[in-house]
């Protein structure tokens, strides 16, 4: 079963009823390099003429192959094996009972006064069963009489303009005929004044100060580019998502090293600044 090609040589290989897949050797490499070319068996045919097919990787002078297959040639297969990965696959069954009952027991929830103005802090980022999420709040804000709206919590997502960021929402299913409240946007914002600690500046969306409570909802997860106490979440969405495209610039300024640091002390001084009553957090097993 030894097949040459261009300074290639099959040096071992099973057989199938269909197929047979060698590993070449090639003796002109430094140190001796494999990979593995399969070869297509058919009732007929010679089972040693290479097989085009996908997955294979085919002879660096053959006819079909592309720039990426020559591009790769050289580089040698490792070893590998089969592994089974089993996720955590735990998930909350009623979504509007749980929530419902959950937003019920928070103090906060349970300190709205009929008339309220409440702005809740919805981001750009897609969630699992999110419109019906904020369905349900939207739902029990107005159980206790308040006045909800959305406010996008997105900082320069949507192209930065508040249209951008209204249509980002609704595409997502945020749609004031669904969740039962109307998407108040907007760029602007309030300057709260600096950190004490470090002297970092703080804005907040303009509607969001100007109601009289604001709740947020988003997931919570480790972030991709760094890590510390809060990472991609409600403090995130607290310190930059309502900062707008001017928040997001004051905590990226100083580079992802910094980014950390920033969002809990900003996040802080809102927190202090202003009336948060309460933040859903959503996680994800997937």
């Amino acid at each position: 079963n030894v097949h040459r090609c261009a300074g290639w040589t099959a040096v071992s290989g099973t057989n199938r009823s269909t197929e047979q897949s060698f590993y070449e050797y090639n003796e002109s490499s430094d140190c001796g390099k494999y990979r593995r070319v399969s070869y297509g068996c058919h009732e007929n045919s010679d089972c040693r003429k290479p097989s085009y097919g996908p997955g294979s990787l085919l002879h660096h002078d053959a006819p079909h192959a592309s720039f990426m297959h020559k591009l790769l040639q050289p580089v040698p297969l490792p070893r590998m094996i089969r592994v089974r990965q089993t996720f955590d696959r735990r998930q909350v069954g009623d979504i509007v009972t749980v929530l419902s009952g959950k937003i019920g027991e928070n103090p906060g929830y349970q300190s709205i006064r009929p008339g309220m103005r409440i702005a809740i802090g919805v981001g750009s980022r897609g969630i699992t069963d999110l419109p019906l999420c904020v369905k349900t709040l939207v739902t029990m804000l107005r159980k206790q009489g308040a006045e909800p709206f959305i406010v996008p919590a997105m900082g320069s997502h949507g192209g930065a303009t508040a249209a951008g960021q209204k249509s980002l929402l609704e595409d997502m299913g945020i749609q004031e005929a669904y969740v039962g409240a109307p998407i108040r946007a907007t760029m602007d914002t309030v300057d709260l004044g600096p950190t004490a600690a470090n002297r970092l500046p703080v804005v907040i969306d303009r509607y969001a100060a100007e109601a009289d409570g604001i709740v947020i909802i988003n997931r919570i997860k480790p972030h991709v580019a760094f890590s510390g106490t809060f990472e991609s979440g409600l403090m995130k969405m607290i310190s930059v998502g309502l900062g707008k495209q001017h928040g997001a610039e004051n905590c990226h300024r100083l580079g992802p090293g910094r980014l950390a640091e920033q969002i809990s002390e900003i996040g802080a001084a809102v927190i202090a600044r202003q009336n948060i009553l309460f933040a859903v957090g959503i996680v994800e097993n997937a």
